[in-house]
């Protein structure tokens, strides 16, 4: 077995199953560089699953030698889009490649486990399990906060209409048309926006 391919295994209880679905949760990043396409998750996913339980064992070898045209062809896309959502997926720290680009993928197998691999290694993704977590848990966090964020605008927009000061209201319809935030999931924004509207309220509590 090559040990240089060898991966530490996922935590005790998570299983590729729940990888694939990680994986899926934090497909959207906190920022642009952390996205995932949809296809690059598909892609990514289809490697996830078609590996054996076996292989995400502490030690082992995971990966995948099946031929671009196959893969491409069961996932309905050109080998193209299937070379750049594997492209993009080695740029996220996903997947390494062990094979010279466009060659022939193999692999073999002893008593079960995986002993060479040319192909597609998961070792990346096994490795960065922690990481994966822990940028999910920020996505959460920052999802609370923009929540949080959107509801002060909200109640800051209508606490100004019920002053019926008629100049404000119309200054805070344009920071806020409609006052609807469903669709700003900027914080940064939503934070400028908030500066405004009490910005307004200062005013009409001034002399």
């Amino acid at each position: 077995m090559s040990a240089s391919l060898a991966h530490g295994g996922l935590p005790p209880g998570v299983t590729h199953f729940s990888l694939a679905d990680l994986i899926e949760k934090i497909a959207s990043g906190s920022c642009r560089e952390e996205r995932l396409s949809a296809t690059a998750v598909r892609v990514l996913k289809h490697y996830l699953l078609g590996c054996r339980s076996s292989d995400f064992e502490p030690g082992k070898i995971c990966g995948v030698w099946e031929q671009p045209q196959t893969t491409a062809q069961m996932l309905r896309i050109s080998t193209r889009v299937l070379h750049n959502a594997e492209a993009e997926l080695e740029r996220g720290g996903f997947i390494e490649r062990t094979h010279v680009l466009h060659a022939r993928r193999t692999g073999q197998r002893r008593d079960g486990a995986i002993v060479t691999l040319a192909g597609i290694s998961l070792r990346p993704i096994i490795d960065g399990y922690h990481r994966w977590t822990a940028r999910h848990e920020a996505m959460e966090l920052q999802r609370d906060a923009v929540a949080a964020l959107r509801h002060e605008v909200v109640m800051l927009a209508r606490q100004i209409r019920a002053t019926e000061a008629a100049e404000t209201v119309e200054k805070a319809e344009r920071i806020l048309p409609r006052g609807r935030v469903s669709r700003i999931e900027s914080i940064e924004k939503l934070e400028a926006r908030k500066a405004s509207l009490e910005a307004l309220l200062v005013q009409l509590d001034g002399p």
